[in-house]
């Protein structure tokens, strides 16, 4: 379960798959060696909380 800002989603016009988000995502959930210890991950100017 996950939320993107309206502001968030504006910067990559809507298309999370074209933008590479789901993708950006998906390879850090599938890794756990790709995760960051403050859970912060840099997508483009986002600034993504990901955790377990």
């Amino acid at each position: 379960m996950g939320f993107i800002t309206v502001d968030a989603a504006d910067q990559i016009d809507y298309d999370y798959e074209t933008s590479g988000l789901n993708k950006f995502i998906a390879e850090i959930l599938d890794d756990v060696d790709r995760e960051n210890p403050d859970h912060i991950h840099q997508f483009g100017k986002l600034n993504i909380c990901l955790g377990r």
